[in-house]
Parts: structure tokens; sequence; C-alpha cells
């Protein structure tokens, strides 16, 4: 066949690759996600049984807005809320793929901001990175995915817009959403101003940083967590690489040298990048390289943020605890533009490097594969685990039967027995 039928199917070969590991995340998403509450799920759902029964206004703003534990989950609770009046029922398996949805216009919001523009190759290498089963945990825990994913996405479209110069009044606006779905929202201005100040843009930035002041006084965030970081700094910080590095374990291999050669590795990276594009940080026309910069240092900032909030209670396990599903995605996608923007860099040159982009998508596929199959069967078995401990609840009354996780088991019993009065029904859509 000639050249230009070769060039097709490459073509169309990348494409493929490029929406396989969506469809197979969400093959599994659909497939495996079950009407039942886990860990702090049980929390939520006793929330949304108080907004239900609330009679005022005054009370369920109260409930929306109210501190769980440390931050407030306003968004989370908000669409559960809505889902329950629209349908008269809670569904965990729907707000499950709510949540995950949001992780697919996120992940797109992402490769936009970085300029991966119409180039095929590194967006199938920027999705196989994205879309892993790593985040097994997270792919199948209602209320965080729902805080994890949505926050992402309006975290990113902040960063996104705040550089945009007709679109920048829009990031004010997801700074809010952001913060009322996940309490690391506070920290974005903490990127965005000093950007948008070191750009010259001082009039975005006095709004942004006035929003930011006013939101910050009234979320009144707890600096009760400081302590242990103040105390312990080369803890946290051995802590923040381990988490940059958890991309590192493979299903049948952890070492915690690799998590932390891999970190030190995209830290040099990163430096790199900085030293490479510092003239073009400065140009006005050109937002992409600055717009990498404001997406790296924010994922950058949410691995420390878990590092300083969770380090304490993790003291005695770092290594293992760094492993955990739900800490997977900001390195993950740290480490997806690292390798994107390195593509773009060998392919520019030429010659041999050429190589090097076809070689990074294989090896991608290959650890996407390699992370999908066992935990094909780790979903089976533990969707099927909690559709049989609360059938099994149902039947015998005893409390200690249900994946409770984080709650008391006979305080979630209780929870799931009034929402069951109230019209929630666990047996639907297993």
């Amino acid at each position: 066949m000639d050249s230009s039928g070769t060039l097709t199917r490459r073509s169309w070969f990348t494409l493929l690759l490029v929406v396989a590991a969506p469809l197979a995340y969400y093959g599994l998403v659909l497939a495996y996600s079950v009407n039942v509450p886990i860990y702090d799920d049980y929390v939520l759902l006793k929330g949304t049984n108080d907004l239900l029964a609330a009679t005022s206004l005054t009370e369920k703003l109260t409930g929306l807005f109210a501190m769980h534990t440390d931050y407030r989950i306003v968004t989370t609770r908000a669409i559960m809320f809505l889902w329950a009046k629209l349908t008269g029922s809670v569904d965990f398996k729907a707000l499950n793929i709510v949540g995950n949805c949001a992780l697919l216009p996120a992940a797109v919001v992402l490769g936009r901001s970085i300029g991966l523009g119409e180039d095929r190759k590194r967006w199938a290498l920027f999705f196989l990175v994205s879309f892993q089963t790593q985040y097994l945990k997270l792919m199948f825990y209602p209320m965080a995915a729902l805080q994890a994913f949505v926050g992402l996405l309006f975290s990113l479209l902040h960063l996104r817009y705040a550089l945009e110069e007709r679109k920048w009044f829009l990031s004010p606006v997801c700074y809010l959403l952001a913060v009322v779905t996940s309490g690391s929202g506070l920290f974005l201005s903490g990127i965005t101003v000093p950007l948008l100040v070191y750009r010259r843009h001082y009039r975005r930035a006095g709004v942004l940083a006035a929003v930011t002041v006013a939101t910050v006084a009234l979320y009144a965030p707890s600096s009760g967590k400081l302590a242990y970081p103040l105390a312990h700094p080369f803890r946290v910080l051995q802590f923040f690489a381990l988490l940059l590095g958890n991309p590192a374990e493979l299903p049948f291999f952890r070492s915690a040298a690799a998590q932390l050669s891999l970190a030190l590795s995209l830290g040099g990276y990163f430096l790199y990048f900085l030293r490479a594009e510092r003239l073009n940080l400065s140009r006005p026309g050109n937002r992409q390289k600055l717009a990498t910069v404001a997406c790296l240092l924010y994922l950058l900032l949410m691995i420390a943020l878990i590092a300083v909030g969770r380090a304490e209670t993790y003291q005695g396990t770092l290594p293992q605890a760094a492993l955990d599903g739900r800490y997977r995605i900001y390195s993950l996608l740290f480490l997806a533009v690292c390798l994107s923007d390195l593509v773009h860099r060998v392919d520019a040159r030429g010659g041999w490097r050429s190589r090097l982009p076809g070689a990074l998508i294989t090896c991608a596929l290959l650890l996407n594969v390699l992370w999908c199959i066992p935990s094909f069967f780790s979903i089976r078995v533990d969707s099927r685990a909690r559709v049989e401990a609360v059938r099994r609840w149902a039947a015998t009354g005893q409390a200690g039967a249900l994946p409770t996780g984080a709650s008391p088991p006979e305080e979630a019993a209780e929870t799931l027995a009034a929402a069951i009065r109230m019209g929630y029904r666990p047996q639907q859509n297993f």
C-alpha cells in the first residue's frame, strides 16, 4: 500500500488510542458502580436526610454550607439533594457515575490549556496516562468522586479563564465553585494572582485577590492541622515526594525508592521546563506556556495539601498511604503533562528522537493494560461484596454486615434505615 494509505492507518490507530483509555475507564465505572454507600457516603446520606426533612430555607442553607470535618462540600451535598428531590430517591450508582464523568471534561480542559491542540500522539499519551484504574478507590467512592473530579474541573477552568483576555471574569466564578466543592480550592488564587501580577494584569489580579479575601473570611478555614507539619517538616516533605512518585507502583511491584526516584525526576523536569521557557513566560502572546506552569503548580499544590493534611494520620505508614487510590489523580496528571511536553520537544527536533513518542505511548498503553487486568477482578469482587453486605443487613438487621468504612456501624445502619423510609432503595441499580 502507498505511503498515504500507511499514514491514514497510523492516524486511525492513534485516534483509537486517544479514545481507548476513557472508554475502558468509563466502561468499568458504568458496569460496576452499585447503589451502596461506603465510607463517608453515610455521612453524606445523613446530611441529605436532614436536608430533605428541613422545613425552612434557612435550615437547608445551613445544612448545605455546614462543615464536613475541616472543609465544606456544598456542591456534593447540593447534587445529592437535587437528585433526591428530582427522582424521589438517593442513587449512589448514578452519583458515582456523575462524579467520574467530570474527569473527562477536566482532562480535556487541562489538555487544551497546555496546548495539545490537534496533536493526536500527545492526546493519546495524555489520556493513556490520565485514565487508569490506579484511581480504583476513587472510581467507586461516590462522595470522593464528586468532590475530587468536580473540584478538579472547576479548578482547571479557573486557571484557564484567569489567563484569558475575554473570559477572565469567569475565573472568580470558577474559583468560588472550586471552593464550595473542595476546601483545597481556597488556595487556587495563590497561583493565579502572582501569575497575573507577573504578566501585569493588575486589574484581574486585584479583583481575584478581593474575591479571595472575602471568600476566606466567610469560609473560616481551620488551621488545626498546621501544628504537625511545623513540628515534622521532613516527614511531610517525604510524604509529598512519595505522593508525587506514586505512579511508579506496578500491580505486583511497589518500592519507596522507585517512588522517590520518579518524584525527583518529575521535579527535575519541572525545573527544566521553567528554565527552558523563562523567556516565553514573560511574552504577552504566549499564554500556553504560562498555563502549563499554572497547571503544574496547581497539581503540586494539591499534592502538598494532601501531604500537609494527612502526614500525621499516616505517620507510621507513609509509603503505603501514598499509594491510596484517592491520592493518585494529581500525580498522574502531573506525569501526563510532563510527558506531553517532552513529546512536543523531541518531536520538533526530529532524527532519532522522533521515535521516543511512539515508545512512550507503547509504555503508557502497557501500563494501562497492566493495571486494568487485575483491577477488573478486584472491582467485580468489591462490587458484589457491597451488594451482598447490604442484602445481609436487610435480612438480618446486623449493622456489622454493612460496608461502613469510616462510619460507626450502628450509626450507619440508622442512617440507612432512615433513608429507606424516605424513599432510598439500596437494592435497585445493582
